[in-house]
Order: C-alpha cells, then structure tokens, then sequence
C-alpha cells in the first residue's frame, strides 16, 4: 500500500466549451404514436457514435495539494497538468481535495475500482472524471464518506466540436464513462453539472447502493445502454432536461436488449424540466421501490429548457387560463397544455411494466406514456404496452394520466389518478384486477382508434373501477368500438349530458355485461344489450350520500358511495334476479323502487324524478369541477 501526497501548480489559458441540448432526446409532444426525435437528439445520437480518446487532457490548471491517493498496487497513477492518471487495473482510494480532472485510462480489458472517502473533485476545463479505458469500472462511496464532483465547464452549445471524437475536454457529463458503471456503497455523492449531463455511461449504468444527488443542465443519469437502479437515496434535479435517459434500441452482442430503464428498489426522487424518465426501449418499476417524478411546471427547478420565453411559468398561466387549476382544464374542457417539448412522467418507446414498488407522478404531459409502431434498432416495431400489475400508483397529468398506443392491462395494485385530462387511454383498456379510480376533465377512460388492426375496446374482467368526470362534453367511459364486462365492480358518476354529447358510458359499438356489476350515473348514452339484468333510473337525481341496493328481504346486494350529485344512470348486474323487487336506499330514504324483469327494465322517473318526491340530491354535477385539486379522491365502493 502506498501513500503519496502531491502538490501540482499550472496555469495555462482557460477555454470555453458549451453546448445545450433542450432535453436530450426529448422533444415536443406530438400525437399518439408520432416520433420524437428531433434534430438535437440526432445530432447526440451521431456524437455518441464517435470513438472516445484515451489520451488525457493536457496544459490544465490542476492544484492536487489536497489529494490523497491509496493504490492497492503501490502504483498505476501519476499527477501531472493533466489532473490524476489512472492507468492500471486496480483499487484507488481518492480522498481530499482535486482541481482538475481525473483520467482513467487503464486498457479495454482493466476492471478498475475507484473508493470515494471524502473527495472533493472539480473542474472547470475537463470532465471532472472521465472514464475513457475499461472493461468495467466500480465507483464505491466509503461508508460514513460525503463526496463531491462538480464540473464547472461553461455551459455546452452547439458550437462544441467533436468531429473527432470525445475527449475529456468535450465529454457530455460530469462523469463520463466509456464503460460500464456501477455505484454502489453507503457513502453520499453530490454531482453538479453546469456544462451538460450528470454522470453520463456509454454502456450500462447501475446504481446499487448510497445516497446520490445530481443537478445538471440537461440529463441527470444517462446510460445509453440501460440505466438500473436497485437501492439508495436518489435526487435528480434536471434544469433543463430529462431525469433518467437511456439512447439506444438494438441487441447487444450476446443479444441482449438494450435501452431500459429499471427501477427496483431505492428512494428516488426526480425533478426535471422535460421527462422524468425516457427509456430508448421499456421502463420497468418493480420491488419496494419508491419513485416520485415532478415535471416542467410541477418541479421547482425548471428552467426554460428551449430559451423561448416559455418555461414553466408560461406553461401553468396557460393551463389556469383554460380554467381549473395548475395546468388543468375546467368543466367541459380537455385542460391539455400545448407544450414545445416533452415533459412526460415516464415515457417509454416500447413498453412500460410495473409490477411492484410506490409511484407518484405530477407532469404537464402524459404521466405514463409507451410508444406503439415505431421502428426500433434492434429492427422491430415498438408494441406501445403499458402493464400495470401491482404497486401503488398516484398519477397528476395536464394531458394523459396513463397513454398506451396499443394496450393497456391493470390486473393489480391500486391505481390513483388524481386529475388528468384523459385518464386511462389506449386502443384496448383490459382491466382484470386491482383498485382504480379515476378523476379526468375529459375521458376517464378512452378506448380510441389506433393502427393495430384491432377494434378499439374497454373489457373488465375483474377489480374495482371508479371513474368520475365534470359536466360538460365528457365521457366517463368512451369506446370507440365496444365494452365488454365479465365481472369485477365499476362505479360511473359522470356529469349530465348535453344531447348526445357526454355521459357515462359512450360506445360506438355495444355495451356488453355478462358478469359483475356496473352503477353508471350521468347522462345516458347507451345502456346494456344481451347482458344481465339492467335497471335504467331516467329523470332521477342521485345525491351525495351512501347507497344500499336491498331486496325485498332487506338483503344488502351491493353499496356504493357517491360525493357529489348525478342525474340519470342504470344498474347492470348478475345479481339483479328476474322476478325480485329492489329498494335503492340512499342514506337509508328510498331513491328507486322496482321489480325486475328479464333483460333491461326501464324507469322513467315512477318515484318522483328530477326534483319530484326524492328531488333535492343536488343539482346536476353539483358545484364540483373547476376548483377539483390533486389531493381528490374519487368516492369509496363497498
């Protein structure tokens, strides 16, 4: 083990490099299924092609008096005006402080460790650590050690040249790495980057373990490859750019995937100016992770990422413009803002899987967002599938809570969507299991045509269903094609219908319910055709309060809650048996009374109707809409 303290002064001129590049591959927010990639994203895509130089940068000004470096060699590194050289396989302790840069260039086939034990590391003339020569390399936060890396280059534009490669003048992060990166250790890191990305990884980058917090400009965590995140405290503040981004979409030599995102455990926070995450292939979000993702205007930090005059404040003016809040519409209105660029949740350019973990989401675009149609690398078309299969999802959108090209699948977990202009959209809606609720300005839930081939459908199979939208031209349940219900519970309190224009149900095709039981309140569309036993309630008002559905004998057959007022509505469901008479009880008062009949018996109102003996409940819609916040919760099914 060797220790060796060195003192290193030089002074040379000082150069200036800058680049910005919006949101890396973010973009603006074209229609469903529309490309993303822009000019800016282009011209990455052709640097990040070029070789990366191995040489070190030379004729810095580097002050080194308080470094100290521990090899488990005794050798393998040198302190010259180029900063520190690591040019061997081994294990380096750095700790103390560094102006300059540090260079690792130890061969294509070097596994080296670097151990961070209260380093202070900053440069203003190179990527602060650039890693240009390794087979792999660990990046170890000492335990107990605080450590900071910060990279004062001048911010990046377009004038940077890098015809000729990437060098560790030019390299796009703070940290830049060649090959792959993993960090790990129960010490902390602190990464300013006011020239471009954060910590940038050509390959794959892995975050196992310790506390990392990353400011940049543009991208905070970069892995062109995959990005992985398995444990630790993460915040990512994106001034300008993306939270987490991975580039590229084809098969890796042993026919691996590339380009997703993984998030599998850990506290993760991330602020950022355009996506929180963008993935080239899927985003995956499983185990006890913990993920919170605020966008644009919903971050503090933001920035105007095009220099438009734009930025955030601009984006939330005109979405209050609209009517309703912090970027959304009120009554009747979509609320959607129309962005320059995208300012997704997660945005993936295949598929989004969710399977586990705690997820919570404020963007000025779709929340959750997968591509269908597009050509990939590795020479398919992306599927646009999101699937939602447990977790706990809280989601706040100025656009779409949840936007699948093709399908979405919830079979589990507990979904929330807290406001959104579409809630749920796809070409297909399957929805198997799990608790949703869903609260939207426009369509709760949209089955909308796509360019699959297939008809668009929403088909429920089983779990809880809440949809509730204002008054106005919205559906809380709008199919373009057909909707299907095999069984599970689904609660409808949509707002009155003008003419034809809105209600609860809207279908181009048929409303079809061979199982489970649906209560849709608001105006009516359609109502069941070949289906279980159905009651149409026309010209009756449903006030806020608790509902019993009893027979004869007094038998709860089903409850529901509602927290605001409806007009109209029916029940369908393969509890309502031929022959037997019904009581709906709102808080214990009568609302309908009836006998049914096979097939779908309607009622016209025979209790009194709209403002007749149980009149009262509420206008229609109520005073809810425009002031309705993030913290709503649409009502509670028994």
């Amino acid at each position: 083990m060797k220790l060796e303290k060195v003192l290193a002064l030089l002074t040379t001129a000082a150069f200036c490099l800058s680049l910005l590049s919006a949101c890396g591959q973010g973009t603006s927010a074209p229609a469903a299924g529309a490309s993303e990639t822009t000019a800016a994203a282009a011209s990455e895509a052709v640097e990040e092609s070029r070789p990366v130089s191995q040489e070190p940068a030379t004729g810095l000004t580097v002050d080194a008096g308080g470094l100290t470096v521990l090899s488990d060699t005794g050798s393998g590194y040198t302190l010259s005006e180029s900063g520190l050289l690591i040019s061997a396989e081994g294990t380096y302790t750095l700790s103390g402080s560094l102006q300059g840069p540090v260079t690792v260039a130890a061969g294509n086939d070097a596994e080296v460790e670097l151990v961070l034990d209260g380093l202070e590391l900053e440069s203003d003339e190179a990527a602060p650590l650039y890693i240009a020569g390794a087979k792999k390399l660990k990046l170890t936060l000492s335990e107990g050690s605080s450590n900071t890396i910060t990279d004062g280059r001048p911010l990046r534009d377009d004038s940077t040249d890098t015809s000729d490669g990437i060098t560790a003048l030019n390299a796009p992060g703070a940290v830049f790495s060649d090959c792959d990166l993993t960090i790990t250790g129960s010490g902390s890191l602190t990464v300013s980057a006011g020239y471009h990305n954060g910590i940038h990884c050509k390959d794959d980058l892995k975050l196992k373990e310790g506390t990392v917090s990353v400011t940049a400009v543009n991208d905070c965590l970069r892995g062109n490859d995959s990005v992985t995140v398995e444990s630790g405290d993460l915040m990512l503040i994106s001034t300008a750019g993306d939270g987490i981004q991975t580039t590229n979409s084809d098969l890796s030599d042993k026919g691996n995937q590339r380009g997703t995102v993984t998030v599998s455990g850990g506290n993760v926070a991330i602020y950022a100016a355009c996506d929180g995450i963008d993935a080239a292939y899927d985003a995956e979000l499983s185990g006890d992770a913990v993920l919170t993702i605020l966008t644009d205007a919903y971050s503090d930090y933001t920035e105007d990422p095009l220099g438009d005059g734009e930025g955030a404040g601009a984006k939330t003016a005109a979405g209050a413009e609209a009517g309703g809040g912090r970027g959304f519409g009120g009554p009747g209105s979509t609320g959607a803002t129309s962005l320059a660029h995208s300012c997704k949740g997660i945005k993936a350019a295949n598929n989004i899987v969710i399977s586990g973990g705690t997820l919570t989401i404020s963007a000025t675009d779709d929340a959750l967002h997968a591509n269908g149609g597009e050509a990939l690398e590795n020479g398919e078309d992306s599927e646009g599938i999101i699937l939602i299969s447990d977790g706990t999802l809280s989601l706040l959108s100025d656009d779409d809570a949840i936007h699948a090209d093709s399908v979405v699948t919830i079979s589990g977990g507990t979904v929330t969507v807290e406001n959104a202009c579409e809630g749920i959209e796809g070409c297909q809606i399957n929805l198997d299991g799990g608790e949703i609720s869903v609260y939207a300005t426009d369509d709760a839930v949209n089955a909308c045509t796509g360019d699959y081939g297939t008809s668009p459908m929403v088909s429920i199979t089983g779990g809880t269903l809440t949809v509730e939208t204002p008054n106005g031209d919205t559906d809380a349940i709008d199919s373009n094609g057909y909707y299907y219900q095999t069984g599970g519970m689904v609660l409808v309190k949509a707002g009155a219908s003008t003419g034809m224009m809105a209600g609860s149900i809207d279908v181009d095709g048929i409303i079809g319910i061979t199982g489970g039981t649906t209560v849709a309140l608001g105006g009516i569309c359609e109502t069941p055709t070949d289906s279980c036993n159905a009651y149409v309630m026309s010209g009756i008002t449903f006030g806020e309060g608790e509902y019993v559905l009893q027979d004869a004998d007094g038998n709860e057959i089903l409850s529901f809650t509602l927290d605001r007022s409806c007009t109209n509505g029916w029940i369908c469901s393969d509890l309502l048996q031929t022959d037997t008479a019904y009581t709906l009880l709102c808080d214990g008062t009568a609302v309908a009374e009836w006998t049914q009949t096979e097939g779908t018996l309607n009622e016209t109102g025979s209790m009194g109707g709209a403002g007749g003996m149980f009149g009262g409940f509420g206008g229609p819609g109520g005073d809810h809409g425009g002031d309705h916040g993030g913290d709503h919760g649409p009502g509670a099914m028994g």
